[in-house]
């Protein structure tokens, strides 16, 4: 984005008509500006003035190529991270389903808690303040699995509160959130990531060419710093796979213990054979109720998504002007980076959080902030340096304008506003860039004289491309331009007052209009 405020000293600005010369040299905008001037040189109030500013594109031209080149990279990079968030979104709504669906059993047994006296509870429960037992579902379960009888609380529980069918819904659901788990880490996530990493490092290899992309604002160190967050991201990925599989295997020993137990205690009332036990891994049904079966967390997979935050995402970053310098990188601007790539460096960072989240956060700050480092350095070396005033004041009245001759009346000038149409086209003539600029002003009163149509024709300095406007802006010069007025008169019925409604042009030698 360029700010026009920088480059016209005029208020009230309103581009009308827009115009780029075929090589991308020269932007020409045709500007209405009101109460303002364009230069120190003019210190007297006007009205509406019609400008014609012509812009230095500066490295929009000189480095178009380059340009052209990180523009499709960004844009592959903006996709990927966009692709690794909704992944990362993806993965954190099926841990949460395994925590909801085991918070739904844990709930359950804490109404059973709730439900029962001290002296229904009798030697099994320790009471402390306001009817609140120490006892939690792991411990009933512990006990259990230690001495394969369940107390009066947990018996209660398992026979009057739970069914086989929601036993089994259970597994299902934790099956199901462990398996799309490990599948959106493996095809979203993590080959996201390594596909970013080949973006990233092709912004290394440009990075390592200053004479070309470091005055667009590619520096080997931030992108090195991006190449270590999306490495480390993927190591992380891999102990998070690991996890889940160790996570897995224990939730499955659990599932097949707690449901054996369960018809166990079903067939104790009814005074059935109980059934041969499965082969179980009690360590493994241990570890998952020691680490996995509360509520504030399920085991080791908490550590990857305890601190979740959302991070909001946008198409294109906002800008303020003047665009302030990134400070919060300048640490990885000037170190030195370091080869080869060490994607386990953020272990050795106590305090550095190890979430999904903050990986992902840091890697979309960093990549947004190529991007706009590079438009920053565009926006600035575009530069006005020419301007040519075609109509001094002869637009007053088409603004808005509340000026009365009386309380509650209109003066003729506001009642008859006129009506501004313009047109720009630029051509190449003989091997020269001329633009024609063409613009109708419809009478500001009654007819006092005959609409006209006006055609300007003046060629670019193309010349001047590569030069900025400090010697113009010092020198108040004016710029020979060719005009024509068109009159426009109906020889049939000369009492007619004919006015243009719109017009266009098509080339140098056509130029349509709807009367």
């Amino acid at each position: 984005p360029i700010s026009l405020s920088h480059h016209v000293k005029a208020k009230n600005i309103t581009i009308v008509q827009s115009s780029v010369t075929p090589d991308l040299s020269l932007i020409t905008l045709l500007i209405r500006a009101n109460n303002g001037h364009t230069s120190s040189t003019v210190n007297t109030p006007l009205t509406d003035r019609l400008l014609v500013v012509t812009f230095n594109t500066g490295l929009l031209y000189t480095r178009k190529f380059e340009i052209r080149i990180l523009s499709q990279r960004y844009t592959a990079i903006k996709h990927l991270t966009d692709y690794i968030y909704n992944g990362v979104k993806m993965v954190e709504a099926e841990y949460q389903t395994i925590k909801l669906t085991t918070n739904k059993f844990i709930d359950i047994f804490q109404e059973v808690l709730d439900n029962h006296t001290i002296s229904n509870l009798s030697m099994d429960l320790i009471w402390i303040g306001r009817k609140e037992a120490k006892t939690t579902l792991s411990a009933e379960y512990a006990r259990l699995l230690a001495t394969g009888r369940p107390s009066r609380i947990l018996a209660e529980y398992m026979e009057g509160r739970i069914t086989k069918r929601g036993l089994k819904d259970w597994e299902n659901k934790g099956r199901k959130a462990f398996e799309q788990i490990r599948d959106y880490v493996h095809h979203y996530v993590r080959a996201g990531c390594e596909r970013l990493l080949l973006e990233l490092n092709a912004l290394v290899g440009y990075s390592k060419w200053p004479q070309k992309f470091q005055e667009l604002g590619l520096l080997e160190s931030f992108v090195h710093s991006c190449v270590i967050v999306t490495g480390c991201l993927i190591s992380r990925l891999e102990k998070l796979l690991n996890v889940v599989d160790n996570e897995y295997t224990n939730f499955i020993e659990f599932q097949q213990w707690i449901q054996f137990e369960f018809d166990s205690v079903a067939l104790l009332e009814q005074n059935g054979i109980p059934e041969v036990p499965p082969r179980i891994d009690i360590h493994k049904v241990a570890a998952y109720l020691k680490n996995s079966l509360n509520k504030e967390s399920s085991g080791d997979l908490e550590e990857f998504f305890g601190t979740s935050e959302t991070f909001p995402l946008m198409s294109l970053p906002n800008f303020e002007f003047p665009l302030a310098p990134p400070t919060q990188y300048r640490p990885f601007t000037e170190k030195t980076p370091a080869y080869p790539y060490d994607y386990h460096i953020v272990n050795k960072l106590s305090n550095y959080p190890q979430t999904l989240w903050t990986f992902v956060n840091v890697l979309t700050t960093r990549c947004n902030a190529l991007s706009s480092l590079t438009a920053d350095n565009v926006a600035k070396s575009v530069v006005a340096y020419e301007y040519v005033d075609i109509v001094d004041g002869l637009i007053s009245g088409s603004m808005d304008d509340h000026r009365t001759q009386g309380l509650g009346q209109e003066s003729e000038e506001v009642k008859y506003r006129n009506v501004f149409l313009s047109d720009v086209k630029i051509v190449i003539e003989n091997s020269i860039t001329v633009e024609y600029i063409t613009f109708y002003i419809s009478n500001t009163t009654k007819y006092d004289f005959l609409p006209t149509l006006w055609v300007l024709r003046f060629p670019l300095d193309t010349a001047k491309k590569k030069t900025y406007a400090k010697s113009f802006r010092n020198s108040p010069g004016f710029r020979p331009v060719e005009i024509a007025g068109i009159q426009l008169v109906n020889n049939e019925h000369p009492e007619e007052h004919l006015s243009i409604k719109d017009l266009k042009f098509f080339d140098d030698e056509r130029l349509d209009m709807i009367i």
